[in-house]
C-alpha cells in the first residue's frame, strides 16, 4: 500500500510540477475549490490533512479560499512552491510532448506563453501567502525522486 500511495502522490506531484495549465476565471475556479474542500473524492489526503495541488491559481482565488476556510474554522497552513528555471520547465514540457497527446507540449512558443501566464497570474498566489508567512520555496530541479523526497520531508514536518 505504501508504494501505491507513493506512486499516486508522486504522479500528483509530477503532474503539478510539470504542468502549467491555462488559468480558469476566478468565479469558476472558486467553485472548483469549494467543491474540492467539500467533497472527499475531490481532495488529495495526506495523513488526514487536505492537500490542494495546483489550487488556488490567482490571488483572488486565494483570498476567496481563505474566506471559505475561515467559515469552516480552518486555514491554509503552508504553500509549498517549487522553484524551477524557465529553461528546465521548457525542457520538461517538450519531453512530455514527445510521449503525450498534448499538442501544446510540442510547441516551445506555446509553452513559453503558458509560463508567462503563470508568472503574471499564478505567481501572485505565493506573494499573497508570503504576507502571512505561509510560503516555503523548494528546489524543484533534480530527479523526480529527489524532488519527491524534498516535498515529503516538508509535508512530514507539518503533519
Amino acid at each position: 500500500e505504501g508504494d501505491n500511495q507513493r506512486m499516486n502522490f508522486s504522479s500528483l506531484i509530477g503532474a503539478t510540477m510539470l504542468s502549467i495549465f491555462p488559468v480558469p476565471p476566478d468565479s469558476i475556479a472558486c467553485l472548483m475549490v469549494l467543491r474540492s474542500t467539500s467533497e472527499p473524492r475531490c481532495m488529495a489526503m495526506i495523513n488526514g490533512k487536505v492537500a490542494l495541488p495546483s489550487r488556488p491559481r490567482t490571488a483572488a482565488q486565494a483570498e476567496a479560499l481563505d474566506k471559505l476556510l475561515d467559515l469552516k474554522k480552518t486555514s491554509i497552513n503552508v504553500m509549498l512552491a517549487l522553484e524551477v528555471s524557465e529553461e528546465e520547465l521548457v525542457k520538461r514540457l517538450l519531453k512530455r510532448g514527445q510521449t503525450s497527446d498534448r499538442s501544446d507540449d510540442t510547441n516551445e512558443n506555446v509553452i513559453r506563453e503558458r509560463i508567462a501566464v503563470y508568472h503574471s497570474k499564478t505567481a501572485a498566489v505565493a506573494d499573497y501567502y508570503k504576507t502571512f508567512d505561509k510560503v516555503l520555496m523548494l528546489k524543484g530541479e533534480g530527479t523526480v525522486d529527489e524532488i519527491f523526497t524534498r516535498l515529503c520531508n516538508e509535508i512530514d514536518t507539518r503533519l
